[in-house]
């Protein structure tokens, strides 16, 4: 039962994770870019 939780928990938490360091790496990568275009 607590394996099982912490499976869900696991597979919950890192798409989140990997979809948090896209967002960061998306938001830094356009203000770079905007950086370069002004």
């Amino acid at each position: 039962m607590i394996k099982h939780e912490q499976t869900a928990y696991r597979d919950t938490a890192v798409p989140v994770m990997t979809n948090v360091l896209t967002l960061k790496y998306i938001l830094i990568f356009r203000s770079f870019y905007c950086h370069l275009v002004i």
